[in-house]
């Protein structure tokens, strides 16, 4: 169903797949008119049915979908050729042994753009994983690093985590991580608790942690926003979660019981202008929550859209749907609208229902948390999984505690299993 609606969106005429996903191409192909040529079957090269029209389109990049459908993002060849070049003066130019090794997937845009096309472009040498050989095996991304010499990748927080999660000091030995300078960190807010673990893991085997360099990005401006430079140092402040209003100053270091911890994500890149806005569109000073507003020489030209209005126009200038505050001139990013509530006044974002969890274990990463309504009431809804099951009604008080006057609904179910039991 999902590529059924990418052909749609994208009037789609040919689609080139190989063998292995070439049945589930066809059927989603098959009420379309698309042509599906399979590209590594033996015999002679397939014909395609018409010649490429040159065009000033980039590419059509989907958006990653996490709050509804995917969608398709025009990104016009100028835009894109802008923000290679930003990531590439970024990141510190290109050094004649660099190397990229990377897992995350090519149809997201960290992936795509930050780990393909803008290597490959200049003429640096790419290593492919696929994520799920990540995912059953983390070591062999690190050995990219620590025996083979790669030296960039770009991975969300969730990725360190793994590693830290299924790799143990041992399987470190003879590894020598002195020359990966840039570990790009984006995709999700950033977690300096997991940067930090990470550093202080690799650092005895020569990992630096001046390599590490927060992001923001969003497939609307193609992909990178902003970042930390090349060699800074992490920047994280503590927030008073309750001064998370709109309209009011966020207080920084107050002393809160439970303070909120973001990570600066740098400053704009050069040629893209990042404002925050209050709900009117108007921009607000340093230090006040709002939403993040960009516009630049790399933001996309558009939507794609099915029936007569074939293209929806960003017109130069995106509302990100994302809540953030500028300190020092460095971007914070709080969540994403669209994943948060508004309780007494006062932003709560999905994050940091999972941070409180997070604090206890052995409930760690065992669970996941959704903001919304049910039925008129504002709820907070948490998943838990595996070993956590056992601890899933002590993880609703939990929540109340940290944010009254919500209704908080846990799941409980075993790995890969169905839901046993619910408590509210």
């Amino acid at each position: 169903d999902h590529l059924t609606r990418i052909f749609r969106l994208g009037r789609v005429r040919v689609v080139s797949t190989t063998t292995r996903l070439a049945s589930v191409v066809a059927q989603a192909a098959r009420d379309s008119g698309v042509v599906t040529v399979v590209a590594d079957e033996p015999g002679p090269a397939p014909e395609w049915p018409e010649e490429p029209v040159a065009s000033t389109l980039g590419l059509l990049q989907f958006s990653s979908g996490t709050t509804g459908p995917s969608r398709g993002v025009l990104v016009p060849l100028t835009a894109l050729e802008a923000n290679l070049d930003m990531i590439e003066s970024w990141t510190g130019g290109r050094a004649e042994d660099d190397a990229v090794a990377t897992w995350v997937p090519l149809h997201h845009d960290m992936g795509l753009i930050g780990c393909l096309l803008c290597p490959v472009s200049r003429g640096v040498n790419v290593w492919l994983m696929e994520p799920e050989q990540f995912v059953r095996a983390p070591r062999r991304w690190l050995r990219c690093f620590g025996e083979y010499g790669a030296t960039i990748t770009a991975a969300p927080t969730f990725g360190l985590g793994h590693v830290l999660r299924r790799v143990s000091r041992d399987m470190l030995d003879g590894m020598n991580f002195a020359g990966w300078r840039v570990l790009i960190v984006g995709s999700e807010r950033v977690d300096a608790s997991v940067t930090g673990a990470f550093t202080r893991f690799l650092e005895p085997y020569g990992f630096s942690g001046r390599a590490v360099m927060p992001a923001y990005g969003l497939a609307e401006a193609t992909l990178a926003v902003t970042g930390s430079g090349r060699e800074d140092e992490v920047t994280e402040v503590s927030v008073d979660p309750a001064s998370l209003v709109p309209g009011e100053q966020i207080r920084i270091g107050s002393g809160a019981v439970r303070p909120l911890k973001l990570v600066g994500c740098g400053p704009p890149l050069p040629g893209i202008t990042v404002s925050i806005v209050d709900s009117g569109g108007k921009p607000v000073g340093e230090r006040f929550l709002g939403e993040i507003e960009l516009t630049g020489k790399s933001v996309a030209r558009g939507y794609v859209t099915v029936g007569e209005r074939a293209e929806q126009p960003l017109n130069g200038m995106v509302r990100t749907g994302d809540a953030g505050f500028f300190l020092n001139g460095e971007l914070f990013v709080a969540g994403r609208i669209g994943d948060g509530l508004k309780v007494r006044g006062r932003w709560l974002f999905a994050e940091d229902i999972d941070g409180i969890l997070a604090a206890g274990e052995p409930a760690k990463g065992r669970f996941v948390s959704l903001l919304g309504s049910i039925d008129g009431a504002d709820t907070v809804v948490v998943l838990a999984e595996g070993s956590a099951v056992d601890f899933a009604a002590s993880l609703g008080p939990v929540v109340v505690n940290y944010a009254s006057g919500l209704r908080v609904l846990v799941l409980s179910v075993g790995r890969g299993g169905k839901i046993g039991r619910a408590h509210v």
